[in-house]
């Protein structure tokens, strides 16, 4: 099976280079495992990176051009990317997710081949979330590449694909025994989260409509959606209590970029329209 891991880095390169080399290092050599990373154009550290990584590890570098872009999308752009070089699966990984578990691609091999038509995650012992998805190829044609909605800065994409899984499929959400650990820090373009909060629900209408057109491409009956709404519903909850946590723990202090203003301007559109 055919591998990708897919890292958005930006302004980390010792983190970013310490991801890599622990996932190269500890893969099983029974699977082709590449790295595709995404950078912004204009990161002074991509010089660095590709210095220290080449010849190292199997990288390639994925830029886009114009201003620097969200992580969304970014992650589109790799995914596209990675299918087209013929990925069986692809997986999100972050400059904080150092993989501690030994012939952990055999690990996500043997769960894509259980479960081809869904996305699965890894597991933490620090963090209980679905945050680090694992995306099979079927799954990933489905969707045409577009993890991301580009709607969100931060953050939400995968909890936005994690909705759509449990729509689709039923609880639970299926993490594979293989593990990653890493501390969490500021979160780039990471401020205004009861805000973003409020656009994840009110595009939950949106999720469930593309959840119906995937589980018809996908061949899988519509399940009773019961125990799935009570969970949306505790969890909208639980997020609301906690967002001014994030902003204390998470919080980007520095000016807003473009990328951000420009998105949340985008976002208070959608809000409005929503409430019309």
């Amino acid at each position: 099976m055919k591998i990708t891991c897919c890292i958005a880095s930006r302004g980390r390169p010792a983190a970013l280079v310490g991801v890599v080399m622990a996932a190269h290092r500890l893969k099983s050599g029974d699977h082709p495992v590449n790295f595709l990373l995404g950078m912004d154009n204009d990161d002074p550290d991509i010089g660095r990176v590709i210095s220290i990584l080449e010849g190292a590890a199997p990288v390639e570098i994925s830029t886009g051009l114009g201003i620097p872009a969200t992580r969304g999308h970014i992650e589109n752009r790799m995914l596209k990317r990675a299918i087209e070089e013929g990925a069986d699966a692809v997986t999100f990984l972050t400059d904080r997710t150092f993989i501690i578990t030994p012939q952990w691609d055999t690990v996500m091999s043997h769960a894509v081949m259980s479960v081809p038509k869904r996305v699965v995650w890894w597991a933490c012992p620090e963090d209980p979330g679905c945050v680090i998805p694992i995306i099979p190829r079927q799954y990933a044609e489905v969707i045409d590449c577009t993890w991301d909605q580009g709607v969100h800065p931060f953050w939400w994409s995968d909890t936005y694909q994690q909705e759509i899984d449990l729509m689709i499929n039923g609880m639970p959400s299926l993490k594979i025994n293989a593990y990653y650990s890493g501390a969490r820090s500021t979160t780039n373009n990471g401020r205004d989260f009861k805000f973003w909060l409020d656009v994840f629900i009110a595009m939950r209408p949106k999720r469930r409509a593309q959840a119906k057109v995937y589980a018809e491409h996908l061949g899988i009956p519509w399940p009773d959606q019961t125990k799935v709404e009570d969970y949306f519903a505790r969890y909208d909850a639980t997020l609301a209590k906690r967002c001014e946590e994030f902003e204390k723990t998470f919080g980007d202090e520095r000016p807003p970029s473009e990328a951000y203003l420009r998105a949340k301007a985008n976002a208070e559109l959608l809000l409005s329209d929503e409430g019309n």
